[in-house]
């Protein structure tokens, strides 16, 4: 009985540990859209310092290699998508610190999760409910744009030399506004540039330190008339991870859509 209350408070301490660091790397994000290094150091110290003290009971090389393979799963996907600069090193370090910190799902996580699942780290839920709050932003970011569509309002499309689905991909990513406030504002990343004297989207990045000579960039887009022009706030990540973070003890949003699905298909036959 002390041996189990003794395991809940660390497992406690771990995750006012993260969720400590995980807010102060969100106030950071919102205000400069960047996270400092030492933030992820002192978190990712503290959480494999009391993940050792919980998992005491493995020797050093076991203890490593779950380590090591809590790590290496979500570490992959994050990866990909810094390679594919949908998200920044920020996130990658800041998966890695929650996957050292929780190799397996807390016991006092009160989730119902398949047995597999308990053995795997709290980053792949606190992942995939990160991507689905993403979705939800997107949906939420279309429907805007569509309603404007319906008012009639100039969005710009017809003088775009872009295909249908660099247009999808615009009212689902994308918001117009005035060109004045995007030179203000440094958090608003232009999405579309003057090429050769035709207007188009620019090379898919939603990173502020992607966007070379902005001024340039929005003086051309005057001078070819637009008073507006679609861009994409860089979105303070943390926030959302932070958020995730909590969710994912209590379920995995891509499990909850599977069983949804499930019973769907169970219910047709």
């Amino acid at each position: 009985m002390m041996d189990l209350l003794s395991e809940h408070v660390l497992e406690l301490l771990s995750i006012f540990s993260c969720l400590f660091f995980l807010m102060l790397a969100s106030i950071q994000d919102i205000k400069t859209r960047t996270v400092h290094d030492i933030t992820w150091i002192f978190m990712g110290s503290i959480g494999v310092v009391l993940a050792r003290i919980r998992y005491h009971f493995l020797s050093l090389g076991e203890f490593l290699l779950m380590e090591l393979y809590a790590i290496l799963i979500p570490g992959i996907i994050i990866l990909v998508l810094v390679l594919l600069k949908l998200v920044g090193e920020a996130e990658l370090l800041v998966f890695i610190c929650i996957a050292a910190s929780f190799p397996q799902v807390p016991s006092i996580a009160p989730g119902n999760y398949p047995w597999l699942f308990k053995h795997l780290t709290i980053a792949l839920p606190t992942l995939t409910n990160m991507l689905f709050l993403l979705v939800v932003v997107m949906i939420i970011t279309m429907i805007s744009n569509i309603i404007k569509l319906l008012k009639g309002e100039e969005l710009y499309f017809s003088r775009l030399n872009i295909s249908f689905f660099e247009k999808f991909m615009l009212m689902i990513g994308g918001m117009l506004v005035d060109i004045n406030k995007v030179e203000r504002y440094p958090f608003y990343v232009p999405l579309l540039e003057v090429k050769e004297g035709k207007i188009e989207l620019r090379e898919a990045s939603f990173k502020i330190e992607d966007v070379e000579n902005k001024e340039e960039l929005l003086s051309n887009l005057r001078e070819a008339g637009f008073q507006k022009v679609w861009v994409t706030i860089a979105i303070p990540l943390m926030p959302l991870i932070t958020i995730s973070f909590l969710l994912s003890f209590f379920f995995d949003a891509l499990l909850v859509v599977v069983k949804l699905l499930q019973t769907i298909m169970m219910a047709e036959l």
